[in-house]
């Protein structure tokens, strides 16, 4: 029998970990965990990369690429249709244990306000993909925030099977309470490679309404995930007449009088760069 072919996903959406409470609550279980089973630490998630997966797919082309943008800054009409001018703030709370105990994570409170919403823009984002060009993940959205993954043996460091078992201690803070996080961003980002601040490698960013980028800097700070270069296409309803292109050394506005604003921004180191 032919075996199967494995699809590995590239790519995903995510919703980036910013709270520095948040932060600082996860590195300091990070750290009394492994104080206590110091063969973790080569496993540890650092805090750069602390994020929420939406879901995974597969970017083999350049078209698959473009269409992957295109689909996410589409979906911005959903995203204002379920938020309107809101940001959805979520509360992280627990850890827990699955995929065979190889990953250690912090949940979300899943009473809060902004769990429905945010599951129904991801299915809808992911039946999107389900239905286009692209492999996509069948999993459905799972909320929580990796802090310990095993793969493979680690060099000169210890059996992971074994240090999954020492893991149980993490079952002290099953139900504690980290922070609350606000997003600011949906972030399209790459598996291979990194942002100079240690994020994932970021393709592109899609904003929630209140959190607009600046038209007066497209390499403005408003999106944790951003870097100086990058590209911002908004838009504006003064009374100009005729559009306006203002181009720095880094970055590019464009700011168009008729269309709405779109609040999309877009990283070309990468884009278009498989």
């Amino acid at each position: 029998k032919m075996k199967a072919v494995v699809e590995r996903p590239t790519h995903f959406f995510a919703l980036r970990i910013t709270s520095p409470s948040v932060l600082n609550n996860l590195i300091r279980v990070q750290n009394e965990i492994s104080a206590r089973v110091p063969a973790v630490k080569p496993y540890l998630i650092v805090p750069e990369k602390m994020h929420l997966t939406m879901f995974v797919f597969k970017v083999s082309t350049q078209e698959e690429l473009k269409w992957a943008n295109q689909a996410l800054m589409e979906a911005q009409v959903d995203l204002d249709e379920i938020f309107k001018e809101e940001n959805p703030t979520v509360t992280v709370k627990g850890l827990g244990q699955f995929g065979g105990q190889r990953v250690l994570w912090a949940g979300l409170d899943e009473s809060g306000p902004y769990i429905k919403p945010l599951t129904e823009f991801i299915q809808k984002l992911h039946k999107k993909f389900k239905q286009g060009p692209l492999y996509t993940d069948d999993k459905g959205f799972s909320p929580h925030i990796t802090l310990v993954k095993f793969g493979q043996a680690k060099r000169g460091s210890s059996d992971p099977r074994q240090i999954q078992r020492d893991l149980s201690i993490y079952k002290s803070y099953a139900d504690n309470l980290f922070g609350e996080q606000t997003f600011k961003t949906i972030d399209f980002l790459s598996m291979q490679g990194v942002d100079p601040d240690g994020y994932y490698l970021t393709c592109s960013n899609l904003f929630f309404k209140s959190s607009s980028p600046s038209l007066s800097s497209s390499s403005s700070s408003s999106s944790p995930s951003s870097s100086t270069s990058s590209t911002t296409i908004s838009s504006t309803t003064t009374s100009t007449s005729s559009e306006t292109t203002t181009t720095t050394s880094s970055s590019t506005t464009i700011v168009s009088t008729t269309e709405p604003v779109v609040r999309f921004k877009v990283n070309p180191i990468y884009f278009f760069k498989i």
